[in-house]
């Protein structure tokens, strides 16, 4: 198995802002830190926005082109954020398309979104929605995951969720520090699995 320790090997992080950043001072999105961590050629395709559409229509066919050793997939949280009436089981038929087509890359990581709204002020309704929206998007990531062969990071349920430190002035997306504990927890997962 190659991983991100293969000097000069390529990287590709497809997903959202919580992959991309959203450019706050400071800030170095977290796979830029994992490549900076570990001599490995980053090119970070998220997008601030992206839904699982985005990324298997705008991101996936460049991520395939750059022929990584490692891929990181992020992506389901604007599918529920962006929509009240989210459609979920196109979210898991476009995530099983995105695990499908990365078959080839010989490391694939998927990641469980932490709780989004503990810092935000939402309304009863709309955190209901959220939530469950969002933990049918973890579990058809992990189940998509173990079909597919991909490592799966779970950032949901971590105690650090209620560290408002690691979430940005919004709330939702990671700070500079909450970058740098996910380029943490990916590195150290990478390892247990080489």
């Amino acid at each position: 198995m190659t991983t991100a320790t293969s000097r000069s090997s390529a990287y590709v992080a497809l997903g959202d802002s919580f992959s991309a950043g959203v450019g706050e001072p400071g800030e170095v999105p977290w796979p830029d830190l994992v490549g900076g961590a570990t001599d490995t050629v980053v090119h970070n395709l998220a997008v601030e926005g992206a839904t699982s559409e985005h990324v298997l229509t705008h991101q996936l066919p460049r991520a395939l082109q750059l022929r990584p050793e490692l891929a990181s997939v992020v992506c389901g949280a604007n599918d529920v954020l962006l929509s009240v009436r989210p459609d979920l089981d196109a979210f898991a038929h476009n995530f099983e398309r995105l695990l499908k087509a990365l078959a080839e890359v010989p490391t694939v990581v998927c990641a469980t979104y932490p709780e989004a709204g503990r810092f935000l002020d939402m309304r009863p309704r709309t955190r209901r929605r959220v939530t469950r929206g969002l933990e049918h998007v973890n579990r058809t990531i992990r189940a998509a995951a173990e079909s597919h062969g991909a490592i799966c990071l779970e950032w949901e349920g971590r105690d650090r969720e209620a560290d408002r430190t690691h979430y940005a002035a919004d709330g939702l997306h990671p700070s500079p520090r909450g970058h740098r504990r996910a380029a943490e927890d990916f590195t150290r997962t990478l390892e247990a699995h080489s």
